[in-house]
């Protein structure tokens, strides 16, 4: 250092009387970043609009049976197209509803919503609605169904809740007495994207799921990886030791839908069945005929032969 110069000393840096800094000066947002959170902002803004305006609507995929393919039920599928935006995926607006606390409010509007279409459905057909893990951290989900289900008028057995995983962390006792309110309801409860969550098994010990649906992680390795068919195989032969049925989610192609046949799976449910869409009479009626498509054996007696090819 040259004699006679003062260094250039960051002022934040210099120590204070108890012989700390003054700290590291935070830096500045960078342009992305800061137009990444104005957007986030704008988004929570246009959701709360849209609840408050009810600018959602419902689409609608069919679950079937696997070996027959006789369609069973309904799940209902938010969708919400953003003004001047466009369509927005669940994926993206659902958790920030769960972070803003509007959860509830979702969820009663597609229930209240899914419930009045299935009303108008023939007696034998089910509805599924997607549920917020949140609501099993005492929140009184049992109370809030039991009068969406009062106001519909549909049978309480016609309605199958869907749940993650999630709903085991955190209290899990208040999430066993909300299932024990829920089955005293009437109201079925499936474990949904089984196999991806953060639950261990111990749970299906205490807790009698009415299906547990197979996520598509595993369907997609059908037919090329030999280790994803051995878990499946696993997974079904779980769900009939315990008594819940299995749903295979996302089957896309007819050769993954042929090793679920060989295995016995319960129900599948995927774009190769149909994707999902908005209910109309033609659409309702269509479902109702894929028992007789080519998809499905439709005579279960030609399920040994097809077993004997795996």
């Amino acid at each position: 250092m040259p004699n006679g110069s003062v260094p250039n000393i960051d002022a934040s840096a210099l120590p204070t009387p108890d012989g700390s800094t003054q700290g590291t000066p935070v830096p500045e947002p960078t342009l992305p970043e800061a137009r990444g959170a104005a957007n986030r902002r704008e988004l929570e803004r246009d959701l709360r609009e849209a609840l408050a305006a009810g600018q959602f609507h419902l689409h609608w995929q069919p679950i079937v049976n696997c070996i027959t393919g006789r369609l069973l039920r309904f799940e209902a599928l938010i969708r919400w197209d953003r003004p001047g935006t466009g369509p927005v995926a669940p994926a993206t607006f659902v958790p920030i509803a769960e972070a803003l606390g509007l959860h509830q409010q979702l969820d009663l509007w597609v229930l209240r919503n899914a419930l009045q279409e299935a009303a108008r459905w023939p007696q034998g057909i089910r509805v599924a609605v997607n549920v917020s893990a949140l609501w099993f951290h005492g929140e009184d989900l049992s109370r809030a169904v039991e009068s969406v289900l009062l106001e519909s008028g549909l049978d309480p057995g016609r309605l199958e809740l869907e749940v993650t995983e999630r709903v085991f962390i955190g209290n899990d006792v208040a999430a066993k007495k909300e299932f024990a309110q829920l089955r005293a309801l009437g109201v079925g409860v499936s474990l949904d994207d089984f196999g991806t969550g953060f639950s261990s098994l111990s749970y299906l010990r205490t807790i009698a799921f009415d299906r547990l649906k197979l996520d598509r992680l595993f369907i997609d390795g059908l037919s090329t990886c030999r280790r994803t068919e051995v878990i499946t195989r696993a997974v079904l032969q779980l769900g009939a030791g315990l008594g819940m049925e299995v749903c295979a989610e996302g089957v896309a192609h007819q050769a993954q839908l042929e090793i679920l046949q060989a295995y016995q799976c319960d129900e599948v449910q995927g774009y190769l069945i149909a994707r999902p869409g908005p209910m109309t009479p033609e659409r309702m009626a269509v479902h109702q005929r894929l028992d007789r498509s080519s998809l499905f054996l439709g005579d279960t007696a030609d399920l040994g032969a097809l077993q004997a090819t795996w």
